[in-house]
């Protein structure tokens, strides 16, 4: 069987690799320097063979920004082409940056499967200002789609947002000890009257 991405066009070459009698492969060395003779017996038939070929999903479009922040990146993207075999999962990785993008699979911060509709995705927990690398790639119940080239997105500037340093836990406690604190006043003020 052969992977055929959806919409690409199709080159199928043969080889026979059963053969109904033996192959007769002879060689012959004659005492003559660098003189050699072959000689090849093949029974010869036509055969009449199936080929199956699988359609995969094409390769996803148009990855980008949605949204940026200085911790996250919302993207979206265009699935690619899946024939009459609907995409139903996009996995989604991403990595810091680096000159060397061959390597990038190997230092993945993100990799994520998603359900689709719809073709977006948030990216939590990274750097202020930093470059990160992204690709899709995307399936169908007969396969995976190509990955996309990688492409170079980065979060916005600025020191960690409130939201991340902010915990309510701790809001609790400073309250808990604030009220605290106020009912043992009101106590003692009690108690001295």
């Amino acid at each position: 069987a052969s992977t055929i991405p959806a919409a690409s066009p199709v080159k199928h070459t043969t080889v026979k690799v059963w053969l109904p009698q033996p192959l007769e492969l002879c060689r012959v060395r004659t005492n003559r320097a660098g003189v050699q003779q072959t000689l090849l017996n093949i029974l010869i038939h036509d055969y009449l063979f199936f080929c199956l070929g699988i359609v995969v999903p094409s390769q996803a479009q148009k990855v980008q920004v949605v949204e940026v922040t200085n911790s996250s990146l919302h993207i979206s993207w265009e699935p690619g082409f899946g024939g009459v075999y609907p995409v139903s999962v996009c996995s989604i990785q991403a990595a810091p940056s680096g000159p060397d993008r061959n390597t990038l699979r190997n230092l993945l911060i993100h990799n994520q499967n998603v359900y689709v509709p719809p073709a977006q995705h948030l990216i939590p927990e990274l750097k202020p200002y930093t470059f990160y690398d992204v690709s899709v790639a995307c399936r169908s119940s007969h396969g995976a789609s190509p990955w996309t080239p990688w492409v170079a997105l980065h979060t916005a500037e600025g020191d960690v947002s409130l939201h991340q340093t902010f915990s309510w836990h701790w809001w609790y406690v400073v309250m808990g000890i604030a009220v605290s604190l106020a009912l043992i006043g009101f106590i003692v003020y009690a108690i001295i009257l």
